[in-house]
């Protein structure tokens, strides 16, 4: 129950950075539009409101444009990630490749995405803890923000029509990108291993004890 609720508040924290990000980038973008939004604002009826409504609607808010981008930027690391030029994953894809290995003495299946659902969900309704939640929310903030990364390179390039600053602030946005999109495999890494290596550790545990009781 514990984990289950970690895993929920890990989800909600990284809706919310990613809505502010997203907040942030309409600001940049609409600056001269949110200047004028801002002048049309009755700021006399708005300190009558009820601070907490307002409270909760502005984190709502923010919480569904982090929920829109998720699906997104899911996608974009699903087409993208193959073609990320920073180097330095193989060891880490090692590492869960050898866990899987071990993995097959408990689950005789060869599906590898079966082995870590069932590995995962096995972990959260034995509440074995783990730090998996921790990778799992740093993998997709940083995947969210490689995402917003790319999307404002592209943005710029049409907004500015292809002018020389422009064009460099582009690559410079597609570099952070690529980055963010590293840094996001790295977690991942960490994140699979870590389900993998508890779980192996869990279920050698309770074999070992079972056949000393044997």
């Amino acid at each position: 129950m514990i984990e289950k609720i970690k895993i929920e508040l890990w989800d909600i924290f990284v809706y919310l950075i990613t809505g502010v990000i997203v907040l942030i980038n309409i600001l940049l973008f609409s600056w001269k539009g949110i200047i004028d939004f801002i002048h049309s604002i009755d700021f006399q009826y708005v300190i009558k409101l009820n601070s907490f409504f307002t409270t909760i609607f502005f984190l709502f808010s923010i919480f569904s444009m982090g929920l829109i981008i998720e699906p997104l930027a899911n996608l974009y690391e699903k087409l993208f990630k193959k073609f990320c030029f920073f180097k330095g994953l193989e060891t880490w894809r090692n590492s869960i490749e050898n866990n899987y290995a071990g993995i097959k003495e408990f689950i005789p299946l060869e599906n590898k995405k079966f082995h870590y659902q069932y590995c995962k969900t096995y972990l959260i309704q034995n509440n074995i803890k783990t730090e998996f939640m921790a990778f799992l929310s740093k993998f997709g903030l940083y995947r969210n923000i490689s995402f917003l990364c790319f999307v404002n390179g592209i943005i710029i390039l049409f907004i500015k029509k292809f002018d020389l600053t422009s064009i460099f602030i582009s690559i410079l946005l597609i570099i952070f990108s690529q980055f963010y999109l590293y840094r996001s495999q790295k977690y991942y890494c960490h994140m699979t291993n870590s389900i993998l290596t508890n779980f192996l550790i869990f279920k050698t545990k309770e074999k070992n004890n079972k056949q000393i009781i044997t």
